[in-house]
């Protein structure tokens, strides 16, 4: 059996290193520990910043949603408004007599705004006539119709033909 001697000097030395090694795993360790700690800290940290940023997002995303429904609501409202502001005549005629001449004004409900008259279009006009003047009438013959609500001194008379004779007269 071989011993091996070596000096007490260099046994210190050794074991000074052999401890210097030991000292700088154990603090190699800390800082290792340390970083995995920082590593979570972060690691968490940026899911919370993400989670928050989500949140915010989606709360950002309802209100706009919610002032979409309003605005959608608006514009509904304000387009049966434009439909129901406008008038229009139920037959194709001309306008006479307007009583307003700016858009957009206040009229009273009931109020005449305008009149309306026969245009060039075809016009059926039904008449009665009493029983002695039905026997001056006869299909075909020309007609001469004023209308009461037309003064005929400023509307002229609707000239026309006799189309159909009914079988009854009117009563005096």
């Amino acid at each position: 059996m071989e011993t091996k001697v070596i000096s007490n000097s260099l046994y210190l030395e050794r074991l000074h290193d052999f401890k210097n090694v030991e000292h700088e795993i154990l603090a190699n360790k800390r800082r290792l520990e340390e970083n995995n700690a920082e590593i979570e800290a972060l690691h968490q940290q940026r899911q919370s910043l993400i989670s928050d940023e989500i949140a915010h997002y989606r709360q950002l995303s309802r209100e706009a949603e919610l002032s979409l429904q309003g605005l959608k609501a608006k514009l509904d409202s304000s387009q049966y408004r434009l439909n129901h502001l406008s008038l229009y005549a139920p037959i194709d005629r001309r306008i006479d007599d307007l009583s307003i001449h700016t858009l957009g004004s206040f009229v009273e409900a009931g109020k005449t705004l305008m009149r309306i008259v026969p245009g060039t279009g075809r016009l059926i006009v039904e008449a009665f006539f009493d029983n002695r003047d039905i026997g001056f009438l006869e299909k075909g013959q020309r007609a001469y119709v004023k209308f009461s609500v037309l003064p005929p001194e400023r509307y002229g008379v609707v000239y026309g033909t006799v189309i159909n004779i009914g079988a009854t007269a009117c009563h005096e």
